[in-house]
């Protein structure tokens, strides 16, 4: 009896053992089974505003009486770069650096795009979430002493690429996961875009603070919401000519000031 006993032991162990192995391997994915999600377009957090800053031909122009309103443009634009824009510069490198890398599904069961150099890596970690039929994407960021694997930022995205957010962690806090900065985008098309920059920060004057950038066909548009004031400024142009106005509450009675391709003012 122990005999017979112990062999129907062993058996039972045995098929326990084949069994708690087969959850193991159905719990992590090999690259074959799991879904590759695509990586979001770099629009999804690209804004283009060099008809105002960098030093352009237009700028260097613009330093006379009779180019006010695309000055007071540059101008916004130039606070609207402080306020918002600068936290996306490196980011932006990051993010697109990463996809041009060649795609390594690795043991935590998501897609990796890594790029490397000699001051820093960037990792960018993706997978699918079937529930919500969504991408889900993390960017760790490792440079020297000072950042080792940072959770720089999160996004989630819909399968067609066509809509989708980002939210930053602030980099100035690398100790704790600080949320600063939010992105809710849309891209139809190249053309045909929007994306909304609204300050997330617990604690900072500019929270709620929110950027509109809208591209449609060769029109740019820009919104800045000041929360603290509840004031909106309005900048429009046009991509290929240089015209364009302001709008601002503070600024020319409120009216729009009109500017033309060689960033004169109109009437």
């Amino acid at each position: 009896m122990a005999k017979t006993s112990f062999r129907v032991t062993a058996s039972f162990l045995l098929i326990l053992t084949m069994s708690l192995m087969q959850i193991a391997c159905e719990e992590s994915p090999t690259s074959t089974e799991a879904q590759q999600p695509v990586p979001p377009p770099l629009s999804s957090m690209q804004t283009d505003f060099s008809l105002f800053t960098g030093g352009s031909q237009s700028m260097a122009k613009a330093q006379i009486f009779t180019k006010q309103h695309f000055i007071a443009a540059a101008a916004t634009v130039t606070l609207v770069n402080a306020a918002v824009i600068v936290h996306m510069a490196l980011p932006v490198v990051l993010f697109g650096q990463a996809v041009n890398q060649d795609v390594e599904f690795q043991n935590d069961g998501k897609f990796h795009w890594i790029f490397s150099n000699d001051m820093y890596t960037s990792d960018l970690a993706g997978w699918i979430d079937v529930d919500n039929a969504e991408s889900v994407w993390e960017m760790y960021y490792t440079q020297g002493q000072n950042f080792n694997d940072f959770l720089w930022f999160m996004g989630r995205c819909n399968f067609d690429g066509t809509e989708g957010e980002w939210v930053f962690n602030h980099l100035a806090i690398p100790d704790a996961y600080t949320q600063l900065l939010r992105i809710d985008w849309t891209n139809n098309a190249e053309d045909d875009r929007t994306l909304d920059f609204t300050i997330i920060l617990d604690g900072d004057p500019a929270r709620g603070d929110k950027l509109s950038y809208i591209v449609d066909g060769t029109s740019r548009n820009v919104q800045y919401y000041d929360a603290s004031a509840a004031t909106t400024a309005m900048i429009a142009w046009d991509a290929v000519t240089g015209a364009g106005y302001i709008q601002m509450p503070n600024y020319n009675n409120g009216q729009p000031g009109y500017w033309d391709e060689n960033q004169n003012d109109l009437p």
